[in-house]
């Protein structure tokens, strides 16, 4: 019974550190976090472009947009004038005054209507030259950035062409080195031959 007590004491003792070791392990891996490494995309050209045209065709719309709530505002604000206006007109007892004051807001309202229109047509004008110019930029950018993708390219393939020619010429310039080294080898071969056969004779 003590011999079994004792032998299951050592067996413990061996153990047990196994099993801690074991169990710190799977702590520490438990506890260690993943690394994730965070990897920044280039945008292509086309990206690019896409959002330049998005970026022109925002400010061209949203400048006509602010400029037909001003034509609204000011073709409002010319109606509410013309029928206080008139209004006030209808109320006058004297035909001639009566009739002055009704020409007078008609031809003010006119006036109000035609300046609304040409600040709205003018906006408009100047939306589209502004939304024209920075498109002509967008394309340009475009060509530029294609004709640089082009260079590249073509700049990587030539060096690829040039690296592989210098492989080839290195390789058929060992081989050419390699068979004159045999040749000659063979020629002192041959030489040492003839002069021992002659030194036998």
């Amino acid at each position: 019974m003590k011999k079994y007590f004792i032998s299951t004491l050592l067996i413990g003792a061996v153990l047990a550190p196994a099993f801690v070791s074991a169990e710190t392990a799977v702590a520490t891996s438990a506890a260690a976090p993943t690394a994730v490494k965070a990897t920044a995309t280039t945008p292509t050209t086309a990206q690019i472009f896409t959002a330049c045209k998005q970026a022109s065709i925002e400010k061209r719309d949203t400048s006509i947009a602010s400029a037909r709530t001003t034509y609204n505002t000011a073709m409002a604000t010319a109606l509410t004038t013309r029928k206080d206006a008139e209004k006030s007109a209808a109320a006058l007892t004297d035909t001639s005054a009566k009739k002055a004051a009704v020409k007078s807001a008609s031809e003010a309202y006119r006036a109000a209507v035609k300046s609304a229109q040409t600040a709205l047509k003018d906006a408009r004008d100047t939306a589209t030259k502004e939304f024209n110019t920075n498109s002509k930029g967008c394309n340009d950018a475009k060509k530029a950035a294609n004709a640089k993708d082009l260079a590249d390219k073509k700049a990587k393939n030539d060096a690829e062409k040039a690296t592989k020619k210098a492989e080839a010429d290195k390789m058929k310039a060992d081989k050419k080195a390699a068979a004159d080294k045999l040749k000659t080898e063979r020629e002192e071969a041959r030489k040492t031959k003839n002069a021992s056969t002659t030194k036998t004779n």
